[in-house]
C-alpha cells in the first residue's frame, strides 16, 4: 500500500520573527482595548444613540469626577474643590460633544 502526503506551501512557509510579535502585540492592543469598548457599547445602548470613542471617554471622566466630587477620599478641601471644578469642567465638554 502506497502513502502519500502532499503538504501545502503554507504548511511549508516558517514564520518571520517579525510576524509572532506583530501578531502578538496586535492581540495584545485588541485585548487591552476591550473594557473601553464594551463601555461604548454600553453607553451607547442606555442613550439610544452611537457614541464614539472619545464621547465615551468623556462620559467616563464625567463619571469619574463626580464619584471623586461626591465621595471625597481626603479631607482636603483644596482637593475636594479641584474633584468639583474637574466635574464641572468635564460637564461641560460633554455637553460641547453633544453627548
Amino acid at each position: 500500500m502506497k502513502k502519500e502526503m502532499t503538504l501545502s506551501a503554507r504548511e511549508n512557509e516558517r514564520s518571520m520573527p517579525g510576524d509572532t510579535i506583530a501578531n502578538f502585540a496586535h492581540e495584545l492592543r485588541l485585548w487591552l482595548h476591550a473594557p473601553a469598548e464594551w463601555l461604548r457599547r454600553y453607553y451607547s445602548h442606555v442613550l439610544e444613540k452611537e457614541v464614539t470613542h472619545h464621547q465615551a471617554s468623556l462620559i467616563t471622566q464625567s463619571v469619574a469626577a463626580f464619584v471623586l466630587a461626591a465621595f471625597p477620599a481626603l479631607p482636603s478641601v483644596a482637593l475636594h474643590a479641584a474633584c468639583i471644578g474637574w466635574f464641572v469642567v468635564s460637564l461641560y465638554r460633554c455637553h460641547e460633544s453633544k453627548v
